[in-house]
C-alpha cells in the first residue's frame, strides 16, 4: 500500500492521520496515540479513531490527511467560494476547542463547535444526555434555530 509520505517525514504523537479502519482497508480519520517498534523491526502506531476505537497499525499503512494546500486544488477559488462573499474581519462564533459531552472523551470537534451558538450547544447536550441513557427525546421549537445541524 502506498503510504503517500516521503521517507524524511516523521510521525508524532497526537498527529492526525488516515488509517485503515476495517478489513477492506477503508481509510478513516484518526489520531496517533503512540509509536513503537515491533520485534520484527517494523514500526507501529497505536491510533484512535473518531469513535474512540483504538487499533495498532503498521506506520506504512497510515497516510497524512489531505491538506488544504494540496496540488490538486490549483484554483484560487472553488465553486463554493464563488457563491458567498468573503469578509476578512469575520471570526468564527465560538471557541476553537472541542465541546465535551461527557467525561469519557465524547465531544463535538472544534471544527464544528466553533460555528455553533450557545443554544445549539445546549441542544446537543440535551440530545446526548438522552442518547447516552438510551432514552428517546424530541428537540423542537417553532423559530428555526438550527435543529437540523443537531440531528
Amino acid at each position: 500500500m502506498d503510504s503517500g509520505r516521503d521517507d524524511q517525514d516523521v510521525w508524532h504523537n497526537e498527529e492526525k492521520c488516515l488509517a485503515p479502519y476495517s478489513e477492506n482497508g477503508e481509510l478513516c480519520e484518526a489520531v496517533i496515540k503512540s509509536i513503537s517498534c515491533g520485534a520484527n523491526g517494523l514500526s507501529y502506531a497505536v491510533i484512535s479513531f473518531l469513535d474512540s476505537t483504538q487499533k495498532k497499525v503498521p506506520l506504512s499503512e497510515i497516510q497524512k490527511p489531505p491538506s488544504y494546500n494540496s496540488s490538486w486544488n490549483t484554483s484560487m477559488f472553488d465553486d463554493e467560494d464563488l457563491e458567498k462573499p468573503f469578509f476578512p474581519d469575520r471570526r468564527p462564533h465560538g471557541p476553537l476547542e472541542n465541546f465535551p459531552l461527557s467525561n469519557t472523551a465524547v465531544s463535538v470537534p472544534y471544527t464544528i463547535n466553533r460555528y455553533l451558538r450557545d443554544y445549539q450547544r445546549d441542544g446537543i447536550t440535551f440530545l446526548y444526555k438522552h442518547f447516552s441513557r438510551s432514552v428517546g427525546c424530541i428537540l423542537g421549537d417553532d423559530m428555526g434555530l438550527g435543529k437540523t445541524i443537531q440531528v
